[in-house]
């Protein structure tokens, strides 16, 4: 009995030991979009994750100052609209750092990946990795 346990055991760490990038396929980016806004403000977003899989979060604004926040795990892309009413105003975070997202917004503030949008303002935006060059042997 002794000797099969330990024969077990030893073949578990030779599993164990695998190389991960064997048994993980290439993982999305974890996405995290704070939204702070005063009004009837909206934002959307469908999201692809690694696995094929499609989220749809939608987050709305009813108060003079309302926050909202989107946490979705291995994001690969998305695309997101914003809605700002006349008399309201909204501010979009999205966490980037220790990923692989790219900014989205040509408005960034010290660092942080964030927009501002003015009473009015409707538009999109688009959720990707960052692309990695490719390079040729010479």
């Amino acid at each position: 009995m002794t000797a099969s346990y330990l024969a077990m055991s030893i073949a578990a760490c030779f599993v164990l030991m695998a190389p991960v990038s064997a048994q993980a396929p290439d993982r999305g980016e974890a996405f995290l979009l704070d939204m702070t806004g005063a009004g009837a403000w909206e934002v959307a977003c469908q999201l692809s994750q690694g696995n094929g899989d499609g989220v749809a979060k939608r987050a709305l604004g009813r108060d003079p100052r309302d926050n909202g926040r989107f946490s979705v795990a291995d994001v690969v892309s998305g695309l997101c609209t914003y809605s700002v009413p006349a008399r309201g105003e909204l501010l979009l975070t999205l966490h980037v750092a220790h990923t692989q997202l790219e900014c989205p917004f040509t408005v960034t503030e010290a660092g942080f990946c964030r927009a501002y949008f003015l009473p009015g303002e409707t538009g999109s935006f688009t959720i990707q990795r960052h692309s990695t060059p490719v390079t040729t042997g010479t």
